[in-house]
């Protein structure tokens, strides 16, 4: 009889090792995902700063395309646009969808 209460004193002990090393494993994983946590907002908080600086310059550089003058073109570059222009659209035309078959399709 002593025997068996032996071997239960010896599996209660097991398990109660086996309960504080498992114990021992989530407080370290809760540790770690506190860390993290604790990083990750660090890091949205520098993410959420540099688009609000970025938002900001992009505002500043669209008023300041507003301030300054364009220049002007002058009649020669506005002839050679006109060339240029001309010469891409005669480049584009559109294909012949045209429902009358040409000669040789009959």
């Amino acid at each position: 009889m002593a025997e068996i209460q032996a071997d239960k004193d010896l599996l209660r002990a097991e398990f109660a090792m086996s309960m504080r090393r498992f114990d021992l494993t989530v407080e370290q994983l809760k540790n770690k995902l506190t860390n993290q946590l604790v990083e990750l907002g660090k890091k949205s908080d520098i993410i959420n700063r540099l688009n609000l600086e970025r938002n900001e310059l992009m505002a500043e550089v669209i008023n300041l395309r507003r301030k300054v003058p364009r220049p002007r073109a002058s009649a020669g570059d506005r002839r050679n646009r006109r060339r240029s222009e001309g010469v891409s659209a005669q480049k584009k035309e559109p294909p012949n969808t045209s429902a009358v078959p040409a000669c040789g399709e009959l």
